[in-house]
């Protein structure tokens, strides 16, 4: 999936979906179209209106709502996104919207989907904010693994191919900057939802280990050193030895180290455990 910051023409961009927002208004029945919503109803001589009127849409975080164009527009379909009570909208919600917006999209096999980025929007975050979340929600939102299923089957999955995210011309370097920077995130994030969805037998100790090294490589500030067994008992690392002792697999130690200079980090660790049987019980059933 690819995405691409582009001035705001939303009747006449080319794609199979333009995304648009609508918000709840001073009533969770009352729906208020975003600016770019209005000037696709208007194109469409208020069909969008009338449509939302006769389907009962709300403005519920993530609820959806398509429609058709039939060709009156370049665009083949219109993907209403409910953003819920605006006043209240969080960076965490923006990113379940986005994620519902690219299911709906996903769903209805539109390769090339355009969102039209509100300007209510861009005043309650960043335009990069924004768009670094846009860009999380929706690829991360329709994320599958499906590495071990037949080749057959993964041609069959629908794929949005290309993503345009729409702003202001002169807003549009930081939309820029907030793609790459969603990017860099969501690339990381599925990958570590890769390592955690491939079974044990082949995420091992050693397999987690040759992966640490390989990242290590591509970082300059960053290297690894990965401890076998041996390095353990001489460190005397009891406690993990100890639960070693109920695989077949030898046990490995992890070890990043991070030199950036005197810039403030933050830095995430996780135990790197690829097999738990801590919630397994040999307790019958009735017991």
């Amino acid at each position: 999936m690819k995405f691409f910051a582009k001035p705001t023409e939303v009747t006449k961009i080319e794609a199979d979906v333009l995304a648009v927002f609508a918000w709840q208004g001073k009533t969770a029945e009352e729906v208020v179209l975003s600016d770019e919503a209005k000037k696709v109803d208007q194109a469409l001589d208020g069909e969008l209106a009338e449509a939302l009127a006769s389907e009962t849409f709300e403005a519920k975080q993530g609820k959806t709502f398509i429609l058709h164009t039939h060709g009156k527009i370049p665009f083949k379909r219109v993907l209403l996104v409910g953003v819920g009570d605006l006043k209240k909208l969080t960076m965490a919600g923006w990113q379940t919207i986005s994620a519902s917006l690219g299911r709906r999209a996903k769903a209805g096999a539109a390769k090339r989907v355009a969102v039209a980025l509100p300007n209510d929007i861009l005043d309650t975050f960043s335009t990069q904010s924004a768009a670094q979340g846009l860009v999380e929600g929706i690829t991360l939102g329709t994320y599958v693994f499906n590495r071990h299923k037949s080749q057959e089957t993964q041609k069959k999955e629908k794929i949005i191919e290309e993503v345009s995210v729409l702003t202001a011309a002169g807003k549009l370097d930081a939309a820029a900057t907030g793609i790459r920077q969603g990017e860099v995130v969501s690339e990381a994030v599925s990958f570590s939802r890769d390592l955690v969805n491939e079974p044990p037998s082949v995420t091992t100790p050693t397999h987690l280990g040759e992966v640490a090294k390989t990242l290590a490589k591509h970082q300059p500030m960053v290297s690894c050193e990965v401890f076998g067994k041996k390095d353990m008992e001489t460190l005397g690392m009891g406690g993990i030895l100890g639960i070693a002792q109920g695989s077949d697999e030898e046990p490995k130690f992890i070890k990043l180290s991070y030199k950036g200079g005197g810039r403030k980090t933050i830095a995430l660790v996780g135990k790197g455990v690829t097999f738990d049987t801590g919630g397994l019980s040999l307790k019958p059933s009735a017991g």
